[in-house]
């Protein structure tokens, strides 16, 4: 069994394997997680050295320690581990239809939109995104505020899986000469309107030489590589 993040990795890997250094791979659909290559001396766990590096699966979705607003508390409260997944919760496709639609409310309770508001699909919050003015969503006085308001959250998830992937980023040494693959797959990476724009613009805060690649099939790529390591 092969994690899909670590495939996500290993397929990067198979299909540019001169041109890269180092390879991270960053799973951003229903859910969020990345893996990335650690060097084996500070694996501690291993005591017999074989390998110069292994890849890690970090399971970042867990992590605990993001600052949580209203919407946040909110969406956590009511999903069904309130213990779980907390990092997911703040940003993942799964969580971000609902954070925007606690948003939504708190801000018709506001008197700051008069539209009546339900629980969407990402989808369909993309198709407004994408074409604010035919949309029937919502009311025509309204779609600008809540374009903004959406497109406000959207870059907000954007920060966050960018500091979580500049972490993990930092960890890898790249010399001047060489280049990290930052290898990207998900359904929520690939079509959120505004998402990756967001997501490179904070990237550009890594102090290394990289590169953001949208791999196509990774996941099969990468398990058919993998069943030829050994």
């Amino acid at each position: 069994m092969l994690n899909d993040t670590v495939a996500c990795a290993l397929g990067a890997k198979a299909l540019f394997k001169e041109k890269y250094s180092s390879y991270l791979g960053l799973i951003y659909g229903t859910g969020m997680n990345i893996c990335y290559e650690e060097e084996s001396i500070n694996i501690k766990k291993i005591t017999k050295k074989t390998f110069e590096k292994m890849l890690i699966n970090t399971e970042c979705g867990d992590y605990n320690k993001l600052p949580k607003g209203r919407f946040d508390l909110i969406t956590i409260l009511n999903s069904s581990d309130d213990k779980k997944g907390l990092a997911e919760k703040h940003c993942s496709g799964l969580y971000l239809p609902k954070i925007i639609y606690y948003a939504l409310l708190i801000a018709k309770d506001s008197g700051l939109i008069k539209s009546e508001i339900r629980e969407f699909e990402l989808k369909e919050i993309s198709d407004f995104l994408n074409n604010t003015h035919c949309s029937r969503l919502f009311m025509k006085k309204d779609k600008l505020f809540i374009k903004y308001l959406i497109m406000d959250l959207i870059k907000r998830a954007a920060k966050i899986v960018a500091i979580l992937t500049m972490g993990f980023a930092k960890r890898i040494k790249i010399k001047e000469n060489e280049k990290l693959c930052i290898a990207c797959e998900g359904t929520t990476f690939e079509k959120l309107p505004y998402f990756q724009d967001y997501f490179k613009e904070y990237l550009k805060q890594l102090d290394i030489n990289y590169d953001v690649v949208v791999v196509k099939d990774a996941n099969l790529i990468g398990s058919l590589y993998a069943s030829f390591i050994k």
